[in-house]
């Protein structure tokens, strides 16, 4: 009787992933991440064929099988590589990758990725691996002398968090360098009301679908590069923060790699607890020139800042209260959140040392859940007030405890600028907050370890309180939590 070995079964449990329920995927993502980093670092061996199965599952043409590998890939095995910040592992996400594309460049409907990547020689899975290889361990390249560059193009990191935390401290350091130089930034919508204020940074829409086919995230490359042929001409600078776009770098923006530049944020630090800001500062003033770097950059609309001042002065009322600033968005991601009973004693517990609160409703999920909590405040005599885009009117006659916010960044990123604080989950929210020079309470869950929390700690000229600490990773009694949280929200206030 053959003997069937473990790259076997996990090949055998990757194809018949489609009929697992959630819980029983999250558990074969664990596993199938364990397997490939585990072999890839105990022997030095590349397992090819758990990766070969997870590619023809999420390209198969059965929906709910591309949706679970989709997660098996992005979810388990690539975050997992990414996660822990080690350029062993970077390595070898570059190999799971470039044979991902490899297999993804070769299924029907697939034909503009294929050429466009023989275009730049890039027949085979080799030349995909070898030209990321050469561009992480090459020199650094000399920063291009202020007015030289006719246009400086800027990828998104495609989450508004990571784009806040990375992309704008890059932004924020070529502004100053070449203040005359148009910047084109490649992001989603959502992000051009955080820089409304800045005429010299274009924004050029590029939405990520974060589910649906391989394949699909892929041709955004696609689409992003004839875009991109439109803007190349003499002097054009690339600049990759390791985005999802180009794959974290393996699929290139140039033929000219000489005026590509790609923050490695995954390798850059090894050993250190430096957070991404820092280490992106410091990239940054190697990479661009110029004294000391300046922290994450932000540039909201004129319009919502005279809103939020207005605002903050009205709930601040005679007495001056303090005002705390709220989101318990999590993107999706549910092992950042402690529940209810945290969250409900976090707000109650800010009203009662005598503060007032601005809370972002959120979206989706986390919108429904938002709305459960008014309803809760509502029933223990807390005045709630709804409000969403335009003007915020704060009866004169009615003090307002907590104001709830459903509308757009922008304007909940002001009303966050004026406020004392913020609080809340590791999210978009905490980065934004700490680039407003905000104090901030991280309430960090779910996390794989120190060194990612260390790098996720929001970058700021003002104090940031990661709750709980780096070190801990036991799991949270949601009152002692909201205790935790209380105490530095406290400390941070004087209360």
């Amino acid at each position: 009787m053959t003997r069937i070995t473990p790259e076997q079964q996990t090949v055998r449990e990757i194809s018949a992933a489609a009929d697992l329920d959630a819980a029983a995927l999250a558990d074969l993502g664990g596993r199938v991440a364990r397997f490939v980093i585990d072999r890839f670092v105990n022997t030095g061996e590349y397992p090819r064929a758990p990766v070969d199965a997870l590619s023809g599952l999420a390209s198969s043409g059965d929906s709910g099988a591309e949706a679970a590998g989709g997660t098996l890939i992005f979810t388990h095995l690539v975050e997992g590589l990414s996660d822990q910040f080690s350029p062993l592992l970077a390595d070898l996400y570059d190999r799971v990758f470039a044979q991902i594309i490899q297999h993804q460049r070769q299924i029907p409907g697939a034909g503009e990725l294929d050429e466009r990547l023989r275009a730049f020689g890039l027949s085979t899975e080799e030349d995909i691996y070898s030209r990321r290889l050469a561009i992480r361990h090459r020199g650094v390249p000399q920063p291009p002398a202020p007015g030289s560059l006719g246009r400086i193009v800027v990828l998104s990191r495609v989450t508004l968090g990571a784009d806040v935390a990375v992309t704008s401290v890059l932004l924020g350091r070529l502004r100053e360098i070449h203040p005359d130089t148009p910047i084109t930034l490649i992001a989603p919508r959502r992000i051009r009301e955080l820089f409304a204020q800045d005429p010299g940074i274009e924004i050029l829409e590029s939405p990520y679908p974060r589910r649906g086919p391989l394949v699909d995230r892929l041709l955004v490359w696609v689409r992003m590069m004839k875009s991109i042929g439109t803007l190349e001409g003499p002097g054009t600078l690339f600049v990759d923060p390791d985005s999802r776009l180009t794959q974290l770098g393996l699929l290139p923006l140039t033929r000219n790699d000489a005026m590509y530049r790609i923050f490695e944020s995954r390798t850059l630090g090894a050993g250190t607890e430096a957070c991404l800001g820092q280490l992106a500062a410091d990239w940054a003033a190697r990479t661009f020139g110029g004294p000391e770097s300046p922290g994450p950059y932000i540039r909201l609309g004129a319009n919502h800042i005279e809103i939020g001042k207005a605002t903050a002065g009205r709930m601040r009322g005679s007495g001056g209260r303090r005002i705390v600033a709220i989101s318990f968005g999590v993107g999706g991601n549910t092992d950042k959140r402690s529940g209810d009973v945290f969250e409900r004693g976090l707000v109650l517990g800010i009203l009662a040392q005598g503060h007032r609160i601005v809370l972002d409703l959120g979206i989706d999920s986390d919108l429904e859940r938002s709305r459960s909590l008014l309803a809760e405040l509502r029933a223990q005599g807390v005045r709630v007030l709804e409000a969403g885009p335009g003007r915020i009117d704060i009866p004169g006659d009615m003090p307002v405890d907590v104001l709830a916010w459903d509308g757009g960044v922008g304007q909940f990123s002001a009303l966050v600028r004026e406020a004392d604080l913020y609080a809340g989950y590791d999210s978009a929210f905490q980065h934004i907050a700490a680039a407003l020079d905000v104090p901030v309470v991280a309430v960090v869950l779910g996390s794989p370890g120190p060194v990612f929390r260390a790098r996720w700690t929001p970058y700021s000229e003002a104090p940031v309180r990661v709750v709980p600490s780096l070190y801990t990773q036991d799991p949270e009694d949601p009152e002692d939590l909201a205790a935790r949280a209380l105490d530095s929200v406290s400390e941070l206030l004087g209360a």
